[in-house]
């Protein structure tokens, strides 16, 4: 449990922030570490149900009966091993007067029994993952400007709220609309509308019953035009790098290839020149052959 915690019923809020809690002559919150106590002076008829929340996202709901208050009951959880990873565990629970719909539930998973089934088989629903429910802005904005943040999530359930670590702005079921801050909510999509922006509402998280986004930070325009120009200047020197290499490609293109005219002359040419050298080898060799003829019958006539 971490505060701030409330204790809220329809417009009526009686919580701790986190240096003190409401204690008034009708009302009184106490908080230490994981327990939280709401003392009502007077219970009235336009408020027999409250619902608690804390700071970490924990909430609850307790319903007060005018005739024969139920208390609230804690139940022990049993497990048939002690368990490991990766291996099977079954979990048992003993509740009285047990009623359909029943719920198990861990972070962003949910396991029920639904009230229209005649059997317990489990179910699991409620699989989106924290970044599935994705926030958007109208535009970006500056510090007294107004913005308006957008979701949409499929079967939205509960009271739905945005948050900040000023607050929460809800629809329980109706809307909160005071100050610099609106909510609405329509169906699967909800909106908060932000007037004078202050440096506690760049940061905000919207939950409903079963999931909660992540922290979205909003968009500043002097973000917006850094990261446009920031985008600007890797497009151009993207271009300018592709134009070069382009360029390069042509001279070295242009240095290397030779049309097929031009192999073709160099191919006679070779041809051409092995053949005269052939020739000229060949004379040459025939010449010395009758030089040393002659020369060899003449020293022979001699002799004799």
């Amino acid at each position: 449990m971490e505060r701030p915690v409330e204790w809220k019923c329809k417009n009526y809020t009686y919580g701790c922030n986190t240096t003190m809690c409401t204690n008034t002559n009708g009302f009184q919150v106490t908080q230490s570490g994981n327990h939280s106590t709401f003392w009502i002076g007077n219970i009235s008829s336009e408020c027999l149900t409250w619902t608690f929340y804390d700071n970490n996202n924990n909430f609850g709901k307790f319903d007060l009966k005018t005739n024969g208050f139920r208390k609230a009951e804690t139940y022990e959880i049993t497990q048939n091993d002690n368990g490991a990873l990766n291996v099977s565990a079954t979990l048992m629970i003993e509740i009285p007067n047990m009623q359909r719909p029943t719920v198990w539930k861990y972070n962003n998973y949910k396991y029920e029994c639904l009230a229209r089934r005649e059997s317990y088989n489990i179910t699991q629903s409620g699989l989106a993952r924290r970044e599935s429910y994705n926030i958007t802005q109208s535009e970006p904005v500056a510090l007294g400007g107004s913005v308006t943040l957008h979701i949409e999530v499929a079967e939205m359930t509960g009271i739905v709220f945005w948050k900040n670590n000023n607050g929460r702005y809800e629809c329980n079921p109706t809307c909160y609309n005071y100050g610099n801050h609106e909510v609405t909510r329509d169906g699967s999509k909800s909106t908060l509308s932000i007037r004078m922006v202050s440096e506690q509402d760049f940061t905000w998280r919207f939950c409903d019953l079963y999931l909660c986004s992540a922290k979205y930070t909003l968009m500043t325009k002097g973000e917006e035009t850094e990261t446009t120009t920031t985008k600007d200047a890797e497009t151009t020197t993207t271009k300018d790098a592709e134009t070069t290499t382009t360029k390069d490609a042509e001279t070295n293109g242009s240095g290397d290839s030779l049309p097929t005219y031009a192999y073709v002359l160099i191919f006679i040419s070779v041809f051409v020149a092995i053949v005269i050298i052939v020739f000229v080898v060949i004379f040459k060799s025939k010449s010395c052959i009758k030089v040393k003829t002659s020369i060899t019958k003449y020293i022979s006539c001699k002799k004799g």
